[in-house]
């Protein structure tokens, strides 16, 4: 068995090469500057590909599409909520309530970062008051929270106009929100005028520095719900409005830290998108759903982690993830490195005793599904004789 294993590792020479490579893994890049944009009311097979919407299907072929993302409500402005707070709020898109809950708002002044959010047709900076159309009170969730409201943080509300004026002046906020107005969000109008607005005003932010090669901007577009006979993930729509589901919709990352023409088939809804957002400005804490949500860190090239060995002769050292962490996903990356003198011929990954992954040489980066619970992950090392660390993770 070990004659076999080592020739097929002396032969592998692209195998052997990697194996002294860094560990490379995919995460949520650093940024200065993230956006969301929020559409409204299509499904996903109604976007993508779609000819109605030749703008957003270039973006989509030029960076990442998610193609099993799942709104979280119907009606619109519970999704709004599950979007900045992480948590369900109400159903009623007509309340007048000022919520006192955590929210993207709260994490920014805590970080010290700056916010804005762009609404297209808003009265007036700061407006707080209710819909005047095209603007819609129930598309700007910032306008419900405590954070927000009777604060001087309302005067982050501002019209889009001052949009182009701080691309312009190189004055973007840390976290920027994007809301087109009723007309061209889809809500009242078709796709073209949707896609005709999106193609009119994306390519000035997308053209900025930080959007180019070497700069970290990211821009998450994505829709708030799908039609109302669509409440994926669940298999049948009950009594709308309802807050089981809130149907398939397209979710794009535009970026230069973004692959290109990627899909993900990793499952995500609202709360991942927040959870990402405040990941990628360096706040590791999120509120509500989102604090557990999954990262979207697939849609990112991998990055040298630096997982390199410290011990003595024949020790595994398992980098990720730490001994006694609680996980926010099924998904684990497990990377690790064996210590030794001598050539490493293979090592091998070990969920509760069960083997689940081997691969040549002595690094390991790979992601595993695990079951909810305690689990006991063994990595182990051959050099001739076999050597190993344990760890142990709670997974949700």
């Amino acid at each position: 068995m070990f004659t076999d294993r080592l020739k097929q590792f002396c032969l592998a020479v692209a195998v052997c090469v990697l194996s002294f490579a860094a560990i490379s893994s995919a995460q949520v890049p650093s940024s200065n500057h993230v956006f969301v944009l929020m559409e409204e009311n299509h499904s996903y097979s109604q976007v993508v590909g779609s000819p109605n919407m030749p703008y957003l299907n270039s973006l989509i072929q030029q960076y990442g599409l998610a193609t099993n993302y799942d709104a979280n409500s119907h009606y619109s402005l519970p999704n709004y909520f599950w979007i900045t707070t992480g948590k369900y709020l109400t159903l009623n898109d007509g309340t007048t309530a000022v919520f006192n809950v955590d929210n993207v708002v709260r994490q920014m002044l805590s970080a010290g970062k700056t916010w804005k959010a762009y609404e297209e047709s808003i009265p007036s900076e700061g407006y707080t008051g209710g819909t005047v159309e095209p603007y819609e009170k129930n598309h700007n969730p910032f306008s419900y929270l405590s954070d927000v409201v009777n604060s001087s943080q309302a005067n982050n509300m501002v019209p889009f106009t001052q949009f182009a004026t701080d691309i312009a002046n190189n004055d973007l906020p840390n976290f920027g929100w994007i809301g087109p107005n009723g007309t061209h969000n889809g809500h009242n109008a078709g796709l073209p005028t949707m896609d005709a607005w999106l193609k009119a005003n994306l390519p000035q932010l997308l053209s900025s520095p930080a959007f180019q090669p070497g700069g970290d901007g990211l821009l998450i577009i994505t829709f708030d719900e799908s039609v109302d006979s669509d409440c994926a993930p669940l298999a049948s729509c009950p009594k709308l409005p309802e807050n089981g589901g809130g149907g398939h919709v397209a979710t794009v990352l535009i970026g230069p830290n973004v692959k290109k023409g990627f899909q993900s088939s990793t499952f995500y809804q609202h709360p991942s998108v927040l959870r990402t957002a405040l990941m990628a400005l360096g706040i590791n804490s999120a509120p509500g759903a989102a604090a557990t949500a999954p990262l979207m860190t697939d849609f990112f090239s991998a990055t040298t982690t630096g997982c390199t060995g410290t011990g003595t002769n024949q020790t595994v050292t398992i980098c990720s993830p730490a001994n006694g962490t609680t996980m926010g996903t099924t998904a684990v990356e497990v990377s690790a490195v064996a210590n030794d003198s001598k050539p490493v011929s293979f090592t091998q990954v070990y969920i509760d005793g069960v083997k689940k992954y081997e691969v040549m040489g002595g690094k390991v980066d790979t992601t595993l599904t695990l079951a909810s619970g305690t689990r006991r992950i063994t990595v182990q090392a051959y050099d001739g004789i076999y050597f190993k660390s344990t760890i142990y993770v709670t997974v949700p």
